[in-house]
């Protein structure tokens, strides 16, 4: 069993984050346990998607541990751990994706379409790993939702 190493997500998920966040995934042993601290707001859904995608790919144990708040992308990336643990008073914030824009209409349909995907895709990942049913999930996400470790 390699160390346990403790890496931080303590700002805004960005393509910069990400990029950083991978490289160092990267440089670990395939046995290092990792514990990745989250205090994040979210942001950018392709760098969580990266950094998720890291988090699934190591081979030793994986945890996040949500230190502050985990949410939007950086709530989607903890399901990608072998475990989650929240500290006291800690929050995951679920939510449907959004975007910011400017365009034509077929700009803006198109931006609804990927959306639509996105949130579905959320929705079924945070399904498969809490056992709620996605139509439940789905609802949590479109009112926004707060979880605690509680809940």
């Amino acid at each position: 069993m390699g160390m346990t190493k403790v890496l931080l997500l303590y700002d805004e998920i960005t393509t910069a984050a990400a990029r950083e966040f991978v490289a160092t995934m990267t440089k670990l042993s395939p046995t290092d346990e990792v514990t990745v601290g989250i205090n994040s707001p979210g942001g950018s859904v392709p760098a969580g998607d990266a950094i998720a995608a890291a988090i699934d790919r190591h081979k030793g144990p994986t945890t996040c541990r949500i230190d502050g708040v985990a949410a939007s992308a950086a709530s989607f990336l903890c399901m990608f751990a072998d475990r989650v643990i929240m500290a006291r008073g800690s929050f995951m914030m679920i939510h449907c994706p959004w975007a910011t824009m400017a365009g034509t209409a077929d700009d803006f349909t198109n931006t609804a379409d990927t959306l639509r995907r996105i949130e579905q895709r959320y929705a079924a990942t945070y399904s498969a790993r809490s056992g709620m049913p996605e139509p439940e999930v789905l609802a949590l996400m479109r009112v926004e939702t707060w979880l605690t470790a509680q809940r």
